[in-house]
């Protein structure tokens, strides 16, 4: 009997952990040709033209991607675009960081927004909240 209730306790805790790990969402889907792993899993380097979804209608498409799990900030170097499908926009630009817990776009070198009214912003630097909605130029 007490066999038994040691199973049932070791099945109750693992079911915890594992459900607890299954419900955590990844904060980013990297489809790129090379990535490298590094930093015990904490750093993804991201070589070749490829896409990333951030999970939340955000998809970025750029040559080189570098993201840092543990501060949640992805950077996107080359021929960057960052495409929002909920608030219906694009920016371009060279170079961008997002702060993915701030929901903060930070664009640098050459950067274009266009929002889905026509309207086209350009400057050499950028900030955008998506959460405020706000784009400082």
């Amino acid at each position: 009997m007490k066999s038994k209730i040691s199973k049932i306790i070791i099945f109750l805790f693992v079911s915890i952990f594992y459900s607890l790990d299954a419900e955590s969402i990844d904060q980013f889907n990297f489809d790129v040709p090379e990535i490298e792993i590094l930093e015990n899993g904490n750093l993804f380097v991201g070589k070749g033209r490829g896409v990333i979804d951030a999970n939340n209608n955000i998809v970025i498409t750029a040559d080189k991607f570098q993201y840092n799990k543990n501060e949640n900030i992805l950077n996107a170097n080359g021929n960057v675009k960052v495409e929002d499908k909920v608030q219906n926009y694009l920016i371009f630009a060279e170079d961008i960081t997002y702060k993915k817990n701030l929901e903060q776009i930070i664009t640098d070198k050459n950067s274009k927004a266009i929002y889905n009214d026509g309207k086209i912003i350009t400057a050499d630097k950028f900030q955008y909240n998506k959460n405020e909605n706000i784009l400082n130029a």
